[in-house]
């Protein structure tokens, strides 16, 4: 995901590109940055593949992840990963560091409490209080409760119309039933 403005436009020029950009993100208010490709080259840090860094995170007991999700929170750029050039038939490899990891696991700490991408995203990379946002989804969620609530009392309203509608009718109709068999039973004796 780009970057986006108060009114939810893309920021073209916003995209997390840390191969060719320095790379900040927060955890816990503390600032930490992803090096650029050409720093990692020259720093020797050691690049993972995109397996060897699933294998990690299942070592930290980090569960439920997997090559796809990687790929996914890399496109969606929640955890840009660094893409190197590999031959004719596949393009572009995907490759992590150390780093990554306390990413990973700030992510799924603040999926654990049902953030949204996006609002993990204004976590991680724009310092946005965690506390805040969390308070706003517990807002809207206790919203919807009540109109859910409101919703659920006017189907009683109406179930409770309808059964006393139908029950007139069926009182009507037994009434009425009544009648003719008493003319009937009268008609034969």
């Amino acid at each position: 995901m780009a970057k986006r403005d108060e009114n939810n436009n893309i920021d073209i020029n916003a995209k997390r590109d840390i191969n060719n950009f320095d790379l900040y993100y927060f955890i816990k208010n503390k600032k930490y940055y992803l090096p650029k490709y050409s720093f990692i080259l020259k720093s020797k840090k050691r690049l993972m593949s995109i397996g060897e860094f699933l294998n990690l995170l299942k070592k930290n007991s980090i569960k439920n992840m997997s090559i796809n999700l990687l790929r996914e929170w890399d496109n969606k750029e929640l955890l840009p990963a660094y893409r190197v050039e590999r031959g004719m038939i596949r393009t572009e490899s995907r490759y992590y560091i150390m780093e990554h990891l306390d990413i990973v696991k700030e992510i799924v700490k603040l999926k654990s409490y049902g953030l949204e991408i996006r609002e993990i995203e204004k976590i991680i990379f724009e310092n946005k209080s965690f506390e805040i946002l969390f308070l706003s989804k517990i807002i809207k969620n206790k919203e919807l409760f009540m109109k859910m609530k409101d919703i659920i009392k006017n189907i009683k309203h109406i179930e409770d119309d309808l059964v006393s509608s139908i029950c007139t009718e069926v009182k009507k109709y037994l009434i009425l039933m009544m009648m003719i068999l008493k003319k009937l039973l009268m008609i034969n004796i």
